[in-house]
């Protein structure tokens, strides 16, 4: 019963399935021939005043309450499935986040690099500390595109939304907040998370008139 419904969930999301697919592929291969310090430098460098402004702004739709606006929308135009979907995989991907980061110790670029690299440092938003592992913006980011593509009714467009998360995911490296690693950890918790309460709410029969 479960296998034939995960099978229908991924026919009926090819676009977005496919986008998550060649992510995937591509971030492994990354962090298999990069080293933690080398994969962060390739993709950090390449900065300039108006893309500093982008990034800033742009990266807080990773923000936690980015996703509780986002549900509480939902809440209002009843599509109560679809909150409930927003709210399950925020609570528990940013929990499981929030753990891992407790117990594993990972310094940021800031720290990690100090004054050996000529990285990007932007006054209160490059932040130091040891929890960058994983990233919470990321995990955050891929949660909620995970659930609005698989809610929604334009199935085509699947891709954009793991498009707009993997920007979100590059934003927390240009900003020099976190490591390729932390990036794509937060994107496999963050779409894991949605999938899984995904497959839960719609096996669900209390759910079927909500």
């Amino acid at each position: 019963m479960y296998m034939t419904k995960i099978k229908r969930i991924f026919l009926l999301n090819r676009s977005f399935f496919t986008a998550t697919f060649i992510f995937f592929v591509v971030g492994i291969l990354f962090l298999l021939f990069s080293s933690r310090p080398g994969g962060f430098l390739r993709l950090n460098p390449y900065h300039n005043p108006s893309l500093n402004t982008f990034f800033i702004y742009f990266t807080n739709l990773g923000d936690g309450i980015f996703s509780i606006a986002v549900a509480v929308i939902f809440l209002v135009l009843r599509r109560y499935k679809m909150t409930m979907q927003i709210i399950f995989s925020f609570l528990i991907s940013g929990l499981f986040t929030q753990l891992l980061k407790r117990f594993i110790y990972s310094p940021r670029p800031k720290d990690f690099f100090g004054i050996r690299e000529n990285i990007l440092i932007i006054k209160d938003v490059t932040l130091g500390g040891g929890a960058s592992f994983p990233s919470g913006h990321s995990a955050t980011a891929f949660a909620l595109a995970t659930s609005l593509a698989l809610y929604s009714k334009n199935k085509k467009i699947g891709w954009v939304y793991i498009a707009a998360a993997a920007l979100i995911g590059y934003s927390r490296i240009y900003l020099s907040q976190h490591f390729p690693r932390d990036v794509f950890a937060g994107a496999v918790i963050g779409i894991g998370v949605a999938l899984i309460s995904y497959i839960i709410i719609e096996s669900n029969p209390a759910y079927d008139s909500k």
